[in-house]
């Protein structure tokens, strides 16, 4: 049977995820240089070595969205989640802007569970 299509929405995801990995590690290589250069090299590899981990994640599932790898979609639901629980908690420190994401990681979690969604990662 042939792999179905890739949804539209995934698509956006995918995007979303690689822009944002790009983004991440350009501030990440950024931060790395400016700290260092500041006379903390220690704290600049450890601050932007984690930022480029995140960042090469990001850019890896975005790949693994447009590829339709069934590994993506776990990696998707998991990212989701501990986004979802990091704005809730942002919410309940006080920042209440976060409401919208808290909104938008709910609409990507029940995307990401819609039959069609599920079908093309995990067959």
């Amino acid at each position: 049977m042939a792999k179905a299509s890739c949804p539209l929405l995934v698509m956006v995801l995918a995007v979303l995820y690689l822009v944002s990995g790009v983004i991440v590690l350009a501030a990440s290589l950024l931060t790395v240089l400016g700290i260092s250069l500041l006379g903390d090299p220690v704290a600049g590899g450890v601050v932007g070595g984690a930022g480029v981990l995140v960042a090469l994640i990001s850019i890896v599932v975005g790949i693994g969205f447009l590829k339709g790898w069934s590994v993506m979609w776990y990696l998707g639901v998991i990212f989701t989640v501990i986004s979802l629980l990091g704005s809730v908690v942002t919410i309940i420190t006080g920042n209440v802007v976060s409401v919208v994401g808290v909104l938008f990681q709910i609409v990507v979690l029940y995307y990401l569970f819609r039959d069609n969604v599920k079908r093309y990662f995990l067959g």
